[in-house]
């Protein structure tokens, strides 16, 4: 084969065959290697619009959620008012329940010591009623 390489006649039959198809083979890797430099900064292009997209509804979200957050904030801002007055006034009747307790009490104290009076003087009543007969 080596002594055949040296004797390749570019003029011969075969040699002329043999260079058509090394032209051939050279212009299709010249093609090739076109479409792979333009398909390579095609794909990165569009991989980068697509990311961009993806950032931007990402970006999008982060912004609905921040949103979101600060609301939360100021409901939980405003019910801590309403708990904190609720609580305040919930102390207030609690108060004013035992102040009504407490009046209950004394006035039940007050009746059944009235009572006993009015026994009392009935009591005596009839002791001097006794005594004068």
């Amino acid at each position: 084969e080596e002594l055949e390489a040296n004797r390749f006649d570019q003029r011969s039959k075969d040699g002329q065959a043999l260079m058509r198809t090394c032209k051939a083979l050279l212009e299709e890797n010249r093609e090739l290697g076109g479409e792979m430099r333009e398909d390579r900064p095609r794909e990165l292009r569009a991989a980068l619009v697509l990311k961009r997209k993806q950032n931007e509804e990402l970006a999008t979200k982060v912004k609905e959620s921040a949103d979101f957050c600060a609301q939360l904030a100021d409901d939980s801002r405003g019910l801590k008012g309403q708990m904190a007055s609720l609580a305040a006034s919930l102390k207030s009747a609690q108060r004013e329940l035992n102040d009504l307790r407490t009046g209950k009490a004394e006035l039940k104290k007050r009746r059944k010591t009235e009572q006993h009076g009015q026994a009392m003087i009935g009591e005596l009543k009839e002791q001097i009623a006794q005594h004068h007969h």
